[in-house]
């Protein structure tokens, strides 16, 4: 009886080092599947539930014709890229033929002074205007544009007009706003804010402000604070890319020896 019962009890011991040994078995081999679960979750891109600024032009630095920093977008969006701040040709910088313009008018911006003073739009219709561009990185399928705003004055006592148009890619210019009244009389710049509808595009945007309607060419209108507001659409993950990760991680399987279940000896 006393030789039956160690017996008994080893063997109970071998069983529960069997169990115990299965179990950690089980628990490494499925570590492929968790790991290609990680990385899925990298390849997966986390799509962007709000709106960020992809375009600010405050116009903070040396003046210059369109050529100098600061006529460089602000933004710290990595999702998009916005270039520098160009004119259609045939704008002078207002007043004292400076194109940035330090003046209590733009301490109503968010950004307050300087600011963009741009001349020589004494036009009856839109012909003259500023622009800037605006394109996805990689990474990202597309852009959502949302709104754009901002700040502006005239020193022309009758105000001004303006007009935003936008082309997307190479495709021809399409009205967001006609007309969109400028305040004048070199009052404190108001802000102006287009709440056009949405749209998305994978394309290159070139957004267009017109200005024209001053009583004379050498008056200024000012602009600040120029802002785009967007959400960059990610590109969805690649099934084929997913499919040859979870191929090549669940191939790369742990080598156990084949376990024999332990039968309790009675």
């Amino acid at each position: 009886m006393q030789t039956a019962h160690r017996r008994k009890r080893k063997t109970g011991w071998r069983g529960r080092r069997s169990v115990e040994r299965t179990r950690g078995g089980s628990a490494i081999e499925s570590l492929p599947l968790l790991v290609c679960l990680v990385l899925c979750s990298q390849l997966i891109p986390a799509v962007r539930t709000q709106a960020a600024v992809l375009a600010l032009y405050e116009f903070n630095g040396a003046n210059g014709n369109f050529n100098t920093t600061a006529f460089d977008s602000t933004d710290a969006d990595t999702d998009t890229t916005a270039w520098r701040l160009t004119q259609s040709g045939g704008l002078t910088g207002g007043g004292a033929g400076k194109f940035i313009l330090s003046n209590a008018v733009f301490n109503a911006s968010n950004s307050g002074q300087p600011g963009l003073n741009a001349a020589n739009v004494n036009q009856s219709s839109p012909t003259r205007y500023i622009q800037f561009q605006v394109a996805p990185e990689g990474g990202v399928a597309g852009v959502k544009y949302e709104s754009l705003s901002f700040f502006t004055d005239t020193w022309s006592s009758g105000g001004a007009h303006a007009s935003v148009r936008v082309l997307d890619g190479a495709g021809p210019e399409q009205v967001l706003a006609a007309s969109i009244s400028i305040p004048g009389g070199s009052v404190p710049v108001e802000l102006r804010t287009l709440d056009f509808p949405d749209f998305t595009s994978s394309n290159t945007a070139t957004w267009r402000i017109y200005f024209w309607g001053t009583s004379a060419s050498n008056y200024g209108t000012r602009f600040d604070d120029i802002t785009l507001i967007g959400t960059a659409v990610p590109e969805p993950c690649s099934l084929a890319l997913l499919a040859s990760a979870l191929a090549a991680i669940l191939s790369v399987r742990p080598a156990f020896p084949t376990r024999r279940a332990v039968r309790p000896v009675l």
